[in-house]
């Protein structure tokens, strides 16, 4: 019987860890993070709790992964991309992941200002707003912005801002109407 390759053995733990996730967040979506645990986790996921452990040292672990991959990939810009269309592709990702993603955010943002046990989730946040701000305020000068980190800054401001407004009035929110303003505003047709 042929052995399984090392390529092989990591799509198969990749998609192993992917299931386990994909269980993770279908659960705290349901439920909140805090009425879920590993336990119901492998349930989920279709594996035994000693096979969770093979991929990730607890549900805390699984929490980090999910806002890892959610805030990494919505805050990814394109090092190619230059001046007004950076800052086009910021807005046109961010508004997207928002709209895609409100329920996720919804079990996420809390964690963050009303926990303290979360400090983790408070410096990848942090982290991934400066890296933000430091890109777009590049773009910003390249756009010919009088004042290019303080454009970016608010740029990034307003982002979180309509995050925060648009899980709790997402049904009045004109997602639409706000990016249509902020295109105008930074000119990006």
């Amino acid at each position: 019987m042929p052995q399984t390759t090392t390529k092989q053995s990591r799509k198969i733990q990749a998609a192993k860890e992917k299931k386990i996730l994909d269980a993770a967040k279908k659960l705290f979506l349901k439920k909140g993070y805090f009425n879920v645990n590993v336990a119901k986790i492998a349930r989920e996921a279709g594996i035994s709790k000693a096979s969770f452990y093979n991929y990730f040292q607890g549900k805390s672990d699984v929490l980090k992964h999910l806002v890892e991959n959610y805030f990494c990939t919505a805050s990814r810009l394109d090092d190619k991309l230059k001046g007004r269309e950076k800052i086009k592709t910021y807005i046109d990702n961010s508004i997207g992941m928002l709209d895609e993603h409100s329920g996720f955010l919804k079990v996420i943002y809390p964690m963050v200002f009303f926990t303290r046990s979360n400090k983790y989730l408070k410096d990848l946040l942090y982290d991934i707003t400066i890296k933000q701000i430091r890109e777009l305020s590049t773009a910003f000068e390249e756009a010919g912005a009088e004042h290019p980190f303080g454009e970016a800054a608010l740029l990034v401001t307003e982002i979180d801002g309509m995050y925060l407004h648009y899980m709790t009035i997402r049904e009045k929110y004109h997602l639409q109407l706000f990016k249509d303003i902020l295109y105008h505003r930074y000119k990006l047709g």
